[in-house]
């Protein structure tokens, strides 16, 4: 059987990239690489964005290089008439649409008329979709009337490293420490009740059961 020709957006992504077999086990896809942004040369942090594949003409122009997309994310600068072409060019040139439902609201939002809109989009006209959580797949139900394949979302850290800490655990020579990270700070972030939850839990740990 033909590997399946995944055009992913994006590709550099580590729920994309470790959503797969395990090491070792045949791979029945390949994934096309994140091509260069037409507008721009893409951000520092992400070379992919804005996705090419997104952008009018491309999917005409590479009909014959994938089999299916998948939209993981990415589209927040495109507009639901822009949505609707991408899907409308999928549709006319017999390639299936894969979703995933990554956020229910966008963490860079504090409105979410515009993310709902693209939702309201993609959800209805995607041939599957994929979630995160039971709790998300039950609000698409509930909203879109719609059944989304839950995925976890995998290990970040290779599993080479993962292996490596497995066989050779760092042991503590000094006082315990704790980490909260909290990655980009995004409008919707409520980090200070996750600090405040956080030391009151480290607090409990010096008094008697």
């Amino acid at each position: 059987m033909d590997q399946i020709r995944i055009a992913s957006v994006p590709h550099s992504q580590v729920y994309i990239r470790h959503c797969g077999p395990v090491p070792g086990d045949p791979v029945p896809f390949v994934r096309l690489s994140d091509p260069r942004p037409r507008r721009g040369d893409g951000t520092e942090q992400s070379g992919w964005w804005p996705p090419a594949m997104l952008e009018e003409g491309w999917i005409d122009e590479h009909a014959d290089d994938f089999d299916l997309m998948h939209v993981h994310f990415g589209f927040d600068a495109l507009t639901p008439e822009d949505l609707k072409r991408v899907v409308g060019d999928l549709r006319r040139n017999g390639k299936p649409l894969v979703y995933t439902v990554h956020d229910l609201s966008n963490p860079h939002h504090t409105d979410p008329s515009a993310h709902d809109a693209a939702l309201d989009v993609l959800v209805p006209s995607a041939n599957a979709l994929v979630t995160l959580t039971p709790g998300a797949a039950s609000v698409v139900r509930e909203r879109w009337g719609r059944d989304a394949l839950v995925l976890p979302h995998p290990h970040v850290v290779g599993l080479d490293k993962l292996r490596f800490r497995q066989q050779e655990p760092r042991r503590r020579t000094g006082p315990l420490r704790f980490g909260l990270h909290l990655k980009s700070l995004r409008p919707n972030m409520a980090a200070l009740p996750v600090v405040e939850a956080l030391v009151r839990a480290i607090d409990r740990l010096d008094q008697p059961a």
